[in-house]
This record gives structure tokens, sequence and C-alpha cells, in this order.
């Protein structure tokens, strides 16, 4: 029987409990704190980049119009002033927002002041240099002179202003730094004493009430596992018994029977692996010996192809197909017969190596090809045309020598049982297309025996 727990105990819980709201609330307090001072250097660190960016901007301006100026004067070509042109305008703006930007630092007050009264001094006697040019295509090196001491006032300006606001930016990161570092200590400092507190306390409280707690739902957990173990395996070998050998235990159920999901795993692939031999076996006999049937005493080369094609397209499942004969002398393979294939089609003859037909016959080695494109290849229906998803080409062959290629197209793609019964009628097709071929030569050469008889 579980035991009551005493008033001590329950006291003992509300201290630790209490402990650890405080902690938890002042933790939240200074992390609010920290986080919003974080998040303000970050702000002014951001401010100060951008003033940077402003500072280098003006620079490049002034760059520009200085170099467009020079162009201008060694070339007398205008298009070198669309640097200068606008420049005071560019200038005058970023000045303008620089001097926002930094209204309340006394020393970039006073840096924006002297920038106003140097920055535009340079464009002025650039101005100058430039209508002198214009008029009377010359220039004052007197003048240039004093527009390079101008610029270089300028960027001793400029460069200040950088240092200061570099100086800024400096102490700023380390302000974020700062609060960087030790935001994340405070916070996990607070979290493990808040969960110390609580796991000490919680323990001392609950020691004998767990103990008999967890006893007491151990026996009912090994009751229920022992029973789910008795109906998974009862289950699985009732599939199993039915012919279902697909059936495997399933993560969820690993859980409650350990060691012996493997076993039963195990046990179901190897009766689904074997019977399944047994099964590609049979279909593979089976087809052979039907392609066989198909080919026994047929006398006809087209109608021998007619039938092939047809029978191997069926058997394979497959929804187009077409079958080449090589010409050995020529190196040509000729289109014999087709099943399903567009009339559109214009490839009845190929050359070796040329196109997938081709490549199979040079190198005698089946080829297959998935995710076909649109118009590629084109299966003719009643009601539309469509295109496979996978194209296999395999060779013919008659005493190692390539004769032909059957070339076939699926929507559903082609399994290595499919891939084996390709390779195991190669040769027995071959045998029948020289069967044919031998004895249309021996009938052409008899005709022709008779008839130089007769003559």
């Amino acid at each position: 029987m579980i035991r009551m727990m005493r008033p001590g105990l329950l006291r003992n819980l509300q201290i630790g409990f209490g402990l650890s709201l405080l902690i938890l609330v002042i933790t939240s307090v200074a992390s609010y704190s920290s986080i919003q001072n974080l998040m303000d250097g970050a702000g002014r660190v951001d401010h100060t980049d951008s003033v940077l960016i402003k500072i280098d901007r003006i620079v490049a301006v002034l760059r520009d119009a200085e170099s467009g100026q020079r162009g201008y004067l060694l070339t007398g070509d205008e298009s070198f002033l669309a640097g200068y042109e606008g420049a005071q305008d560019r200038m005058k703006a970023l000045v303008d927002s620089i001097g926002e930007m930094t209204a309340e630092n006394p020393r970039e007050e006073k840096n924006i002041v002297e920038l106003r009264q140097v920055l535009f001094l340079p464009l002025t006697t650039l101005r100058v240099m430039i209508d002198q040019k214009k008029t009377d295509n010359i220039y004052n090196t007197t003048a240039l002179m004093l527009a390079r001491e101008q610029m270089q006032d300028a960027r001793k300006v400029l460069q200040r202003m950088e240092d200061e606001e570099r100086r800024l930016m400096s102490s700023r990161i380390d302000k974020v730094r700062r609060y960087s570092a030790y935001t994340p200590v405070l916070i996990l400092t607070a979290a493990l004493l808040s969960i110390l507190i609580t796991i000490f306390f919680y323990r001392r409280v609950h020691q004998d009430y767990l103990e008999r707690a967890a006893l007491y739902a151990e026996l009912q957990q090994k009751d229920a596992e022992v029973a789910r173990r008795i109906d998974i395996i009862s289950e699985i070998a009732d599939q199993i018994s039915d012919g279902h050998y697909q059936v495997r235990v399933s993560d969820d159920m690993k859980g409650s029977l350990g060691e012996l999901s493997g076993s039963l795993n195990k046990m179901a692939e190897s009766l689904d692996y074997s019977f399944g031999l047994l099964s590609d076996k049979e279909w593979l006999q089976s087809g052979i010996a039907k392609l066989s049937d198909e080919m026994v005493g047929e006398t006809d080369l087209q109608a021998l192809v007619m039938h092939v094609i047809a029978f191997i397209a069926a058997y394979s499942h497959s929804r187009v197909g077409a079958f080449y004969i090589l010409d050995p002398v020529a190196g040509v393979l000729t289109r014999a017969g087709a099943f399903a294939l567009s009339g559109g089609d214009d490839r009845v003859k190929v050359k070796l190596g040329e196109g997938l037909v081709g490549q199979v016959a040079r190198d005698g080695k089946m080829v297959v090809l998935n995710d076909i494109r649109l118009g590629e290849w084109i299966i003719r229906l009643a009601s539309g045309d469509i295109t496979p998803r996978t194209v296999l080409a395999f060779p013919i062959f008659h005493e190692k020598k390539v004769r032909g290629v059957i070339e076939l197209g699926s929507l559903e793609g082609y399994a290595e049982r499919d891939k084996e019964f390709f390779t195991s009628i190669g040769d027995n097709i071959g045998a029948a297309i020289q069967s044919i071929e031998s004895r249309q030569r021996l009938q052409e050469l008899l005709e022709e025996t008779q008839a130089q008889a007769e003559e």
C-alpha cells in the first residue's frame, strides 16, 4: 500500500518550487535587460557602419569627379564629365544625411562644419578649368595644383570623420561582445540552479512514492508487453501461413518484441526471398518457352519479327517497341517490325553507334534510359499519344555476333527479372533469324541452280 505524504515533505516541495520560481523571475528580468542592451548596441553598430558607407560614397563621388575632369582635359571628350556632373548635389545630400546621423556627436558636428567649408571648393576649381577648356581649349596648371590641394584638404577631413566613426564602432562592438558574453552565462547559471533546486526537493518529497509507483507500473508494463508480444507473433505467423511473405515487424512493434523482432523479420525475409526467386525463375522460364513456341516453325522473317516484338512487349508490359535487324556488310540497322510505335517516327534505318539502337548494336550491351523527355518516344493510342517513362534496348546475338536490336518503352520501368529475361532470349531470337535467313539463301541457291540446269 502506498504511504501518504507527510506535511513536512509537502512544505519542502512548496519551498523548492518557490525558490525555482523566484530564480526564474530574476533570470527573466536580467535576460530582458541584457537582450535590450544587446539590441541597442547592435543598432548603434549598424548606425556607425551606415555613416562609414556614406563617407566612402563621398570619397568615391569626389574621386569620380576628379577623374572625369582630368579625362576631359586630356581628351576633350565630354563623356568623361559624366562623373563630374551632379557630383555637388550628390555630395551635398550625403553630407546632410551624415550630419543628421551624427548630430549627437560633438566631434563629428565639428568635422561636418569643416567638411562643408572645404568639400565643395575642389568642384568649383574643377568647373573653372572645364569652362576654360571648353572656351579656349587650354587649362591652367596652377588651378590644377590648387584643385589637388583642395582635394587633399577634403580627404583629410573625411579621414578624420572615418577614424572617429571607426573608434565609435570599436567601442560599440566591444560593448556588444561584453553583453553577448555574460548574458548566456547568466541564463545558464540561473537555469542550472533552478533545475538543481527543483530536482533536490522533488526527489526528497517523492522518493518513496515514486519507488512504489514505479514498481507497480513496471509490473503492469511487463504484463502488457507479454500480451502484446503474443498478439504480434500470432498476427505475423497467421499472415506468413496465408502466404504473405512480405510482412515485416514494424518499427512500433520492434520495441515490444526486442531481439525477437529481428528473428521474425529474418524468417519472413528468407521466405520472401526464396519464393520470390522461385516466382522469378518460373516467370523467366515460362517466357522463354512461350517465345520459343512463337518462333518454332516460322519461315517468314517479317512474320517472325512481328510475332517476337508483339510477344516481348506484351510479356514485359511494354507499351511500345521496335525490332531492328543489322546488315553486317552495310553496317546499318533496319527496323523490321514495331509495336504501338507512332507512324510519324522516321528512324527506320540507324547506323552503328548512332542513337540508342546504334550504340547497343556497336557495344553489344543492354542500355536502359529513364525519365524520357516528351516527344522522344510516342505510343500511339486510339484516344491519343503518350510518352513512355523508361526506354530499354538489348542486342540480339548469333554465335556471339550482334544480329539486331530490340528497343522497348514502358510507363512503369523495368525490373531486374525483365532485364534477365531480355538477356536470356537474345541468342534464341538470333538463332531463329539466322535459321530463316539461311533457309532463304538456300532456297535462292536452289532456284538459281535449277534455273542454270534448265538453261
